[in-house]
């Protein structure tokens, strides 16, 4: 059967197919694309003989899809090349209803009408046309379906939401409120506490009146109420100092209208007077702090030293004296409170037969201070004391030395000016006192 070449409009190779298949669509045996083989055309009429298109090959095969012809070779001849055009591949059915189908895995299918073949040009109008004319547009495919049974499918109902504006309104705003305001709190009490300024050491502003005194030995009346010592106790007076009130031997300290120079520290026998009386020494050498004062201030006049601040202590139920000696052993600080010399509060009330006050010889305790002014004095522990004598005699290490003294004056609510005394300490060894002695 002859067979007509043409390119294919896919892949542009050329391609052949029998005469019989002209004018339907074919598959490409190359890119397996399916296209339309072009129209039979007509030989032109002629009176001899018709006109050959395709001419003989001889023995070869005329048509490489037809199968060879038979022959009277015994031995048979080798079977020349054809194309076999593969077989089309079944498209998927589309399920339109969703109903399960029996003849198809993919349930109801769409049934695909192949187009009708065009009637032949010869036959129907008798022109020969060109076999480049355009093809005849396949007919529509058309899709057959069963009847949609809309009672059969439910149809999806949302469900409308029940009001949740109650709980964001009641609940979650209110919990947003206040993170925020517990925030900002936090925030500014933060800041607060960050500008406020450092509590003041217990040690550091206290009363410097005599509480026998009208006068409190500055001439000047203080607030009590500004300044109460009635809660004062050995916990309290043994608290840390400030370490800008903390000084060495030879150092200068400056704490308010005072200046402090600690000179040595030296084992001497003192001696304790009392009025209308002979000084008495003390049975066994004291440990002495050396001291220079000097009033820094320009206008004002105050008593640094005081015998109720270096007095012995009688009774343990009684407020400390805020001057000690610490022997500071790694194991077990040892604190001696007050000197050797008494301090009898009801021979200054008036009382008949009490015991006047005794003050330590030497010490100036009342001399007062003008601005400028500087004085030579020390405080002492108590030589009749014999465990502190034996303490200091057997121990080796660093000591430091609290001393109470008048500071001058401070404002208070910027009108009121109050006296104020201070506690400062000295440090040194045991070595600093062997060395003097």
């Amino acid at each position: 059967m002859p067979t007509v070449n043409f390119q294919c409009g896919s892949c542009n190779n050329l391609m052949g197919v029998s005469s019989e298949f002209l004018g339907q669509q074919v598959r490409c045996p190359h890119c397996q694309a399916v296209v339309v083989a072009p129209a039979a055309s007509a030989p032109p009429p002629s009176p001899t003989e018709p006109v050959e298109f395709f001419p003989s090959l001889g023995n070869q095969q005329d048509d490489i899809f037809a199968p060879p012809e038979p022959t009277d070779d015994l031995f048979g001849a080798a079977e020349a090349p054809r194309v076999e055009l593969p077989p089309l591949p079944q498209e998927p059915a589309l399920a339109l209803n969703g109903e399960a189908n029996t003849a198809s895995p993919f349930g109801s299918t769409a049934a695909y009408t192949a187009p009708e073949s065009a009637p032949s040009p010869s036959t129907a109008t008798g022109a020969v046309p060109s076999w480049m004319d355009a093809a005849p547009s396949p007919a529509a495919p058309s899709i057959t379906t069963e009847p949609a049974e809309e009672d059969t499918i439910p149809h999806l109902i949302r469900r409308p939401r029940d009001g949740g504006g109650w709980f964001v309104g009641l609940v979650v705003v209110p919990l947003i409120s206040y993170a925020l305001l517990a925030t900002v709190a936090v925030v500014v009490l933060w800041y607060r506490i960050q500008q406020a300024p450092a509590p003041s050491n217990p040690l550091d502003n206290l009363p410097s009146f005599d509480p026998n005194d009208d006068q409190h030995s500055t001439h000047l009346q203080p607030s009590q109420r500004m300044f109460r010592s009635r809660d004062m106790d050995v916990k309290r007076a043994t608290s840390p100092l400030l370490p800008e009130r903390i000084t060495r031997l030879g150092d200068k300290l400056q704490v308010g209208d005072l200046e402090i120079t600690p000179l040595k520290v030296d084992r001497e026998i003192v001696s304790v007077i009392s009025k209308g009386s002979q000084a008495e020494p003390c049975s066994a050498p004291s440990l002495v702090l050396h001291l220079k004062l000097r009033n820094i201030s320009s206008n004002v006049v105050f008593q640094p030293m005081d015998t109720y601040f270096d007095r012995k202590w009688l009774s343990k139920a009684d407020q400390p004296p805020l001057t000690l000696l610490e022997l500071l052993d790694p194991a077990h600080t040892l604190r001696f409170f007050g000197g050797p010399a008494e301090y009898h509060l009801l021979a200054l009330r008036g009382a008949g037969n009490a015991k006047p006050p005794e003050e330590v010889v030497g010490v100036h305790a009342s001399r007062v201070l003008r601005p400028g002014d500087e004085m030579d004095t020390f405080v002492c522990t108590d030589g009749d004391d014999k465990s502190v004598v034996d303490a200091v005699e057997n121990y080796h290490g660093k000591l430091l030395w609290r001393v109470h003294l008048r500071r001058g004056i401070i404002t208070v609510d910027a009108h009121q000016v109050v006296p104020v005394s201070s506690v400062v300490g000295v440090e040194f060894t045991d070595d600093d006192y062997r060395k003097n002695s």
